[in-house]
């Protein structure tokens, strides 16, 4: 088997398994689906949300905003009722992701 045949292989198979996906979603929707929206792949309940008081959500431009961020999600967290370890190492884990991708 050459290397074409190889690659062939794997975009037959990836082809197979996301016609198979769309294929079962039609089948559990009882419609066909014409947008391939993340919301309709999902197969979510139409209820299915988060209230807005139980959300946090920000968008870090520089680094300077990062503690501020990080400091923000560690008093979500203890408004929410989790604890102040488990606060401390989200708002932790948070900043040092922020400072990675920025």
């Amino acid at each position: 088997m050459d290397f074409n045949t190889l690659f062939l292989s794997f975009v037959v198979g990836k082809s197979a398994v996301f016609l198979s996906i769309l294929i079962y979603v039609c089948i559990k929707k009882k419609k066909f689906i014409f947008s391939l929206s993340l919301e309709n792949i999902l197969l979510l309940s139409e209820n299915f949300d988060v209230p807005e008081n139980d959300q946090c959500t920000t968008t870090i431009t520089c680094k300077e905003e990062v503690i501020n961020i990080s400091e923000k999600i560690i008093d979500f967290c203890s408004e929410h009722g989790i604890d102040k370890r488990r606060s401390y190492y989200t708002g932790l884990a948070i900043e040092e992701m922020s400072i990675i991708i920025i």
